[in-house]
């Protein structure tokens, strides 16, 4: 996105996923909290991960090139 490659990108973030590498390439992400966007059809790569979450919960964000642009993905993908 920093590239100017995607217009928009769908990350979770549990520990700063979506946050740090956002800080860090000049671009906006958002941690809405955990129950906000379905994480339905997320991947889970292990068991171990899956057991984590459950403790931590997972939360699904978009990163993007503007606030806006943010604000107009969690009008469309948000659960509530």
């Amino acid at each position: 996105m920093s590239a100017r490659c995607s217009l928009l990108g769908i990350g979770s973030d549990i520990g700063g996923s979506i946050r740090i590498p956002s800080d860090h390439c000049g671009i906006f992400g958002l941690k809405p909290y955990s129950k906000r966007i379905s994480s339905k059809f997320h991947a889970c790569f292990s068991q171990a991960f899956g057991s984590i979450s459950i403790v931590i919960p997972l939360c699904i964000g978009p990163m993007g090139k503007s606030a806006r642009d943010l604000a107009l993905f969690m009008d469309v993908a948000s659960n509530e």
